[in-house]
């Protein structure tokens, strides 16, 4: 998309394309070489989601009538709340409560709900650990480090019962890296959601809060 009064726009990142990319990825033979190589991944994984943290209370704090850039009382009170899923219950409230659109509003709890799975996923990383699996797959010894929940906290996804193919959740550098992007798409897509709810988008209204058309 090119304007005309400046330079080119990048286009719209579709919601489709990024609620894909935080799905549980499958587990691959391809680990890495040591588990120093997975450290700054998932802390980079990590930080990138506190974007879309920080992104869910400014979005609250618009809804209640905020103004654009600072943070009022009203957001100060809900960032000082400490559970990720409590803002997300208070954020769909607000929704539900200031958006009279009904199509808009259904629009805009959908990329609630999309932050809400990137934190399911955000929680996997960073409760989590390297492994060393020695397996054999079609008559081969292969080994890898990978990066899979705590396997001693039962409240987490523990060790598979079946077979390392149908765990879902151990990853190798690569799958890490590739939920750090996904992560900061989200996080870009709620800001531009936040700017149109605030009358200050670029965007037609439909393209950003339309994520079924997306």
């Amino acid at each position: 998309m090119t304007d005309t009064n400046g330079p080119p726009r990048a286009p719209l990142l579709r919601f489709d394309d990024i609620s894909q990319s935080l799905d549980p990825k499958p587990f691959t033979a391809a680990g890495n070489m040591s588990a120093a190589e997975l450290y700054p991944i998932v802390g980079s994984a990590v930080s990138k989601f506190e974007k879309i943290q920080d992104e869910v209370v400014r979005i609250f704090d618009q809804l209640c009538g905020g103004q654009f850039g600072t943070i009022s009382p009203m957001g100060q009170i809900i960032g000082a709340t400490s559970s990720f899923n409590v803002k997300l219950d208070l954020e769909k409230q607000a929704a539900k409560s200031m958006i009279s659109d009904i199509d808009h509003q259904q629009a805009v709890l959908r990329w609630f709900k999309l932050a809400q799975k990137a934190s399911l996923i955000r929680n996997k990383i960073a409760h989590g650990q390297p492994i060393h699996p020695h397996f054999v797959r079609d008559g081969k010894s292969l080994r890898g480090v990978f990066w899979a929940p705590s396997l001693l906290d039962t409240r987490k996804v523990g060790w598979p019962e079946t077979s390392m193919s149908e765990w879902e959740f151990c990853w190798n550098g690569s799958q890490l890296s590739d939920y750090g992007t996904a992560f900061h798409s989200a996080y870009a897509m709620l800001l531009t959601l936040r700017e149109e709810l605030a009358g200050l988008g670029d965007e037609t209204t439909a393209n950003v809060l339309s994520p079924t058309d997306m």
